[in-house]
């Protein structure tokens, strides 16, 4: 089988049908100079750089280079299906993969076991995607109202509109400072959850700027994007948290259209209960009243 260097065109077509068999979303953006795309839900970050999949989560790095392999391969002799594109990774040994799991079983687990819905105060609350999926079902479509990022925030306002003409907008806002507090926060947490790594100065906790502060010389417990064995690696802790909080903030438009998407979703979903219920007691009513007068 002819080898062909993994292009953008084709690690995008890899996202589109990763997504599509997930029910997950992505845009497209930049990195670092480069072409990338976010996944959501989890602001996950996938690029190509000299023909290498770079993927910010070892399991969506896993899934995709299944997929792209699974691209490569020419159809059975004596079908009429068209011969599919081929890419560099034309083995699970090259991509990095186990040779014991196939693309199609990867996808159709991951799928079945992606949970629909999380806990938010004592109550199931469906994730974005599904919001979204379900106000797509209902025959509604979206339009960016306006949109920015600037250094110091990220904007999206969008209008959701249903067939019969009922709308709703919603605006969503994200300020940096705040956010980048609460990314370095959640990073501490989860290096004493994860690794029981302390690396927070309990005895002064937290700086001026409200950023959390770091013991010197700190370091943090990490797996590199870009390698399958999931071995950990110490970096140091400031540089780790800065870097990845450039990297994502980044996408925050993207985060800031599916918040709007879905909070437009849940509205126009609910107001669609209250009028079929109100309609259907409105008939109700009437058939009562019918009923009454013909006896």
């Amino acid at each position: 089988m002819a080898k062909v260097n993994l292009t953008d065109e084709v690690l995008r077509a890899a996202i589109a049908a990763y997504c599509e068999s997930t029910g997950k979303e992505f845009s497209e953006g930049e990195h670092g100079g480069l072409k990338a795309w976010s996944i959501t839900p989890g602001d996950i970050i996938v690029y190509q750089d000299a023909g290498k999949l770079i993927c910010s989560d070892a399991a969506t790095y896993e899934r995709l280079s299944e997929i792209i392999m699974d691209m490569g391969q020419e159809p059975a002799r004596g079908t009429n299906l068209p011969a599919k594109q081929k890419t560099g990774i034309t083995s699970r040994s090259q991509a990095g993969m186990p040779v014991f799991c196939s693309a199609l079983e990867t996808v159709q687990r991951t799928a079945a076991a992606r949970p629909k819905t999380y806990k938010a105060g004592g109550q199931d609350e469906a994730y974005a995607v599904e919001k979204i999926k379900a106000f797509q079902e209902m025959g509604g479509s979206y339009e960016i109202r306006a949109s920015e990022v600037s250094r110091d925030h990220a904007r999206y306002l969008i209008r959701g509109t249903l067939p019969s003409g009922r709308f709703d907008e919603a605006e969503y806002v994200v300020f940096r400072d705040q956010w980048t507090q609460d990314m370095a926060w959640d990073m501490v947490d989860k290096q004493m959850e994860k690794f029981g790594n302390c690396i927070l100065d309990y005895d002064n906790p937290s700086l001026e700027n409200s950023m959390p502060n770091l013991l010197k010389g700190a370091m943090m417990k990490v797996r590199k994007q870009d390698d399958v064995s999931n071995k950990v690696y110490d970096v140091p802790a400031a540089y780790h948290i800065a870097t990845t909080v450039n990297k994502l903030w980044k996408f925050q438009r993207i985060q800031a259209q599916t918040k709007c998407k879905a909070k437009i979703a849940k509205e126009l979903a609910g107001a669609l209960d209250m009028m079929e219920s109100g309609e259907q007691e409105d008939e109700d009513r009437e058939r009562s009243q019918v009923a009454g007068g013909k006896a």
